[in-house]
């Protein structure tokens, strides 16, 4: 697993590429925390498109 550190001058440049359109991010799919090993399987199986989101706001649908 490739873990990144993160630095606020990147995460700024990166947010000026998404404004601009440059960078778009792609989230495969969201899961609630209580399906958080639901995500882990679907990941770990190479499924994933796309990045995978892990919400903790209760009542929010899963897509994909």
């Amino acid at each position: 697993m490739f873990i990144a550190k993160q630095r606020a001058s990147d995460l700024e440049r990166l947010a000026g590429f998404i404004e601009a359109g440059t960078v778009t991010p792609r989230v495969d799919r969201t899961y609630p925390l209580e399906e958080t090993a639901d995500a882990m399987r679907y990941l770990a199986a190479g499924q994933a498109r796309g990045q995978i989101a892990v919400t903790t706001r209760m009542g929010m649908p899963r897509s994909g």
